[in-house]
């Protein structure tokens, strides 16, 4: 697997330290007792798995330059990240991942240069969230589903450039699934007031590039199906995803991945079967091989997000699918099948939409 020698040589571009520190200055002067703009009630903080968001107080020096109870999103810019590609370490013991410095190199602009080009598409997309009246969107977070965050970093683990590589922090991600087929809209040209959105995403792709990577056909049936009749399903897929994350022999279930299972086996019999029916890959569990597949699933999601772009079929990326108007879904998966055949050549994975619920029975 190639990997990038010269990461901590040369000049470096991207310095994580210093993230955030004109956001906390600019807090810290409207705080202060001689302005008085804002209380300062909570100041954030993210501490490995822990985070908590920033909480400030309009006082009433604020409201006399901004009228607050006129404020709308819309009333709203955020500035661009300043940068928008991330590599982190590998996990430590507790789970944690820290952020790298590194140097530029032309690949790096490269890629750096189609995140932003994203970016910029992003920003000028008709996005439209239905709201309940009176009722706030809430995140998974529990918190305010904030449409001005668009913004997307492509984030890189384990210390290279070819695992991983995932776009990150659109306001989208971080919706509940239902939450986004019933309230969010994407306008196009035929359907300018915004239309509801189909999700198109790559099939049992990580145990298809797996067999890929092995270079044996995989077998015709659902790769996560190891019972035949659709039962245990999701338990088995993230069973088997988490053979291919991880690095050295699993020794526990992975976590919620017990409870996926109607009646769950005893590990040490579920491995055992896992094996059995993927014996041609089976050599790769344990390996970390997971976050290169990663990778590749994440070049192959750019490359489709460019072939939208071009057709101007609004698309927004949501890890290893799109999210799509209904009336375009057929086309965007021929795309997205396209640039799976592009990037990984010979790849049998498919692709599939998901339309979510009936809106015509609401």
């Amino acid at each position: 697997m190639p990997r990038d020698n010269n990461l901590m040589r040369g000049k470096s571009r991207y310095k994580p330290e210093v993230y955030g520190s004109a956001f906390v200055e600019t807090l810290t002067i409207m705080a202060h007792p001689q302005v008085g703009l804002i209380d300062d009630a909570q100041r954030g903080y993210r501490v490995g798995q822990n985070r908590q968001a920033s909480l400030v107080l309009p006082l009433p020096a604020f409201e006399e330059h901004v009228p607050v109870s006129s404020l709308t999103w819309e009333s709203f810019t955020r500035l661009p990240p300043r940068e928008v590609l991330i590599l982190k370490s590998a996990k430590d013991a507790e789970g944690d991942a820290s952020q790298i410095d590194y140097c530029d190199t032309d690949r790096l602009r490269t890629m750096r240069n189609e995140v932003i080009r994203l970016n910029k598409r992003l920003e000028a997309l008709p996005i439209i969230l239905e709201r309940p009246s009176g009722e706030p969107l809430l995140d998974h977070d529990g918190l305010p589903v904030d449409p001005t965050r668009r913004a997307l970093r492509r984030i890189f683990n384990n210390g290279s450039w070819y695992d991983g590589g995932r776009l990150f922090d659109g306001f989208w991600e971080t919706m509940p699934r239902e939450m986004r087929f019933r309230h969010l809209r994407l306008s196009s040209k035929d359907h300018p007031e915004g239309e509801a959105i189909a999700n198109v995403d790559f099939e049992q792709l990580f145990p298809h590039l797996a067999y890929h990577k092995a270079r044996i056909a995989p077998p015709e049936r659902d790769l996560y199906d190891l019972e035949g009749d659709g039962q245990n399903r999701k338990g088995w897929k993230q069973l088997l995803n988490a053979q291919l994350f991880a690095k050295g022999r699993l020794k526990a279930w992975p976590r919620d991945c017990r409870e996926a299972f109607d009646k769950p086996p005893a590990f040490k019999e579920a491995c055992a079967l896992l094996e059995e029916r993927h014996r041609p890959i089976a050599h790769l569990f344990g390996t970390g091989i997971g976050f290169h597949l990663m990778f590749q699933e994440s070049s192959a999601l750019i490359v489709a997000l460019g072939y939208l772009h071009e057709e101007g079929i609004p698309a927004l990326p949501l890890h290893d699918s799109v999210l799509v108007p209904r009336s375009q879904a057929e086309r965007a998966k021929m795309l997205l099948q396209a640039a799976l055949e592009r990037c990984i050549e010979k790849s049998r994975a498919a692709v599939s939409i998901n339309y979510g619920y009936d809106i015509q029975k609401e």
